[in-house]
């Protein structure tokens, strides 16, 4: 098991890579997933990422980005001849446009895993995934790994409106309003993880915030912080909220969080983050969310 007790998951050192895209489905519309082959021995832990150039590698910048893009990943399936990647992605920009032209066949370049990922404690026995707009690939791929460790799972899912949940699924307007979770949402079905959903709209599911839905469910059934481990990847706005929240429960809580990474190796110096430090003078230091991140302690991050 990959908990804290037990030490880490073994996973990959970095490397360069030329992916094969295997196929790219629109999961709603602003949301793609992306099917990338990498050789075998590829190994990420739930939380980590790579870095995609996200242009031909021949092109110069003037026909795409210069600076790779970061991107967490949803799933990875391996055997003795390759490791297939699942990477989602929202078209935001020239990058993220690229990818959305990608077809089976072609080429991308990745640098990965990168980072750190998740880490789940021996007493917890209960975890709550929480993802707003497009942080939900690394939850995922956890709610897989906890699926293969028997850990209790409940996702919390929020998105703007209907038309932007990344769901392959037909139900979008039946989702329950009232914070209850449903159980065949096919990419969560498939790590066996009930989920509620909600649109700040009202257009799908719960009307409000992925925090308002999670606020309205434990008043509803309660928890356990004893036994409760909440993980986190969204906007931050959302996830500072989740903090707030989390505090006052006494409940352990991990973010992964979206920083923008220029090189997503330390280099650039690019992607501070202001944390807590009793042995800093001010009380508070930078961390890299490239190399010291992107997951961290809630309580830990200067919101």
């Amino acid at each position: 098991m990959f908990a804290a007790g037990d030490g880490q998951p073994k996973c990959s050192q970095p490397a360069r890579y030329r992916a094969e895209v295997l196929g790219r489905t629109r999961l709603c519309d602003e949301h793609g997933l992306l099917q990338i082959c990498v050789p075998a021995g590829f190994a990420a832990r739930p939380g980590q990422f790579v870095q995609i150039l996200c242009r031909d590698e021949a092109a110069t910048e003037a026909a795409g980005p210069y600076l790779r893009r970061p991107f967490s990943l949803a799933g990875q399936k391996a055997d003795k001849h390759r490791t297939v990647l699942e990477v989602v992605y929202r078209v935001v920009g020239r990058g993220t446009a690229w990818l959305e032209g990608r077809a089976a066949g072609d080429r991308v370049d990745i640098i990965g895993p990168l980072g750190n990922g998740f880490t789940v404690a021996n007493d917890c026995k209960e975890a709550f995934l929480v993802a707003g707009g497009v942080g939900h690939p690394p939850l995922m791929m956890l709610a897989h790994e906890l699926s293969r460790h028997r850990i209790k799972r409940l996702a919390f899912y929020g998105a703007r409106r209907s038309g932007l949940l990344p769901f392959r699924t037909e139900r979008v307007d039946a989702f329950p309003r009232d914070a209850e979770p449903v159980a065949d949402v096919d990419e969560w079905a498939a790590c066996e993880t009930p989920v509620v959903v909600s649109t700040d709209d009202g257009s799908a599911g719960f009307h409000g915030t992925v925090t308002e839905a999670l606020e309205t469910y434990v008043a509803r059934n309660g928890l356990d912080p004893t036994r409760l481990c909440i993980y986190a990847c969204g906007p931050q706005r959302m996830l500072a909220g989740l903090a707030r929240q989390v505090a006052r429960w006494r409940v352990a809580c991990q973010v992964a969080l979206e920083t923008l990474m220029a090189c997503g190796m330390g280099s650039c110096q690019s992607c501070v983050v202001r944390v807590r430090a009793m042995d800093a003078p001010d009380g508070w230091r930078y961390k890299l969310c490239c190399m010291e991140g992107p997951v961290f302690a809630a309580e830990e991050i200067i919101w």
